[in-house]
């Protein structure tokens, strides 16, 4: 069984940097993902799987943060206190 290899310096610098450019994107479009494409092609050809989906799955969560700071929680009708 082969070694995991691990990411160098310049692989995670490529790396944060697409993922940069691409939120930027989806930020300035408001996440329409059609319009981001060439970003979202270039960060997942330079982030493993496994980053890509830690970095999403971030941004959606602190996305998340920001709706409920900004707006507070609002219960659902059907929701028991």
């Amino acid at each position: 069984m082969s070694k995991p290899s691990f990411p160098d310096a310049n692989s995670r610098k490529r790396c944060w940097a697409a993922r940069d450019s691409y939120f930027e994107c989806l930020t300035a479009k408001n996440d329409d993902e059609s319009k981001c494409q060439e970003f979202k092609e270039a960060f997942e050809a330079n982030c493993s799987k496994a980053w890509a989906k830690y970095f999403l799955r971030r941004r959606r969560y602190l996305k998340y943060q920001d709706e409920l700071a900004a707006g507070g929680f609002i219960p659902t009708e059907n929701e028991d206190s």
